[in-house]
């Protein structure tokens, strides 16, 4: 367990997973960020006054405990809502991509016809 003064002044206390979160979901601000072709000093902007680019540095490096106002108007800057970079989500989605990606091309062909059979019996459904 790790200890990081909040900007509030208060002392959180944060598991390994937490942190683990924390870093997982700032790659993937970063990740976002660069897509959008921003600059940090661009995304502080964008996330408006008293935001720094080197406040958006710590939090992509998931180096400092996230805070709701500074993560919402990240958010908001990238045009991206909480569950596209939820830490479960994230996870799945890295689990399901690397797991793929370890099949052989036989397999990856499997994976896919099976994929495409469950999607078109959900579209009929929907219907």
């Amino acid at each position: 367990m790790r200890e990081q003064d909040a900007e509030n002044g208060q002392v959180m206390k944060l598991t390994d997973a937490d942190w683990e979160d924390q870093e997982l979901v700032g790659e993937e601000l970063r990740k976002r960020r660069e897509t959008a072709g921003m600059t940090r000093a661009d995304m502080a902007a964008k996330m408006g006054p008293g935001y720094s680019e080197e406040l958006v540095s710590q939090y992509e490096a998931g180096s400092v405990p996230m805070q709701i106002g500074p993560f919402f108007a990240m958010l908001t800057a990238l045009d991206i809502t909480p569950d596209d970079v939820s830490p479960v989500h994230l996870r799945m989605e890295l689990l399901a991509h690397n797991g793929y990606l370890k099949l052989n091309e036989r397999s990856r062909n499997a994976v896919d016809q099976i994929i495409d059979a469950i999607l078109s019996g959900q579209r009929q459904t929907a219907t």
